[in-house]
């Protein structure tokens, strides 16, 4: 999917530049910040447009229990890397914090181009 795609790559290059050129001390936290919020929009998106084809009104079901799945994976997640990883912890914020906003504004454009249809 195309979609799917072009966030994976509006996602890494910034990822790239920003650990690379301008904060290479804090490569690893802001790839970790950035890592789970694409891995779930990138299948969520995927998903629901599976799900529009084939049988639009299932979708609202599917979102509502995506989010939450999400808001569970998430937690899990800051958990996870807050108890096992010893790292600067605000790098790895920011870039969560902005990937996850940002990819979820994506993901609801997403939705808005394809219910218009």
């Amino acid at each position: 999917m195309k979609v799917s795609f072009y966030i994976v790559i509006f996602v890494l290059i910034p990822w790239f530049t920003a650990g690379k050129i301008f904060f290479p001390g804090y490569y690893l936290e802001l790839f970790l910040g950035m890592l789970l919020p694409l891995i779930t929009t990138a299948c969520t998106l995927y998903i629901e447009k599976i799900i529009y084809d084939k049988s639009p009104e299932k979708l609202t079901p599917f979102l509502i229990k995506a989010f939450i799945g999400k808001m569970l994976v998430y937690g899990l997640y800051i958990i996870i890397i807050f108890s096992f990883y010893s790292f600067n912890p605000i790098p790895f914020i920011i870039s969560f914090s902005a990937c996850f906003i940002t990819l979820h504004v994506i993901e609801a454009l997403f939705l808005k181009s394809i219910l218009s249809n």
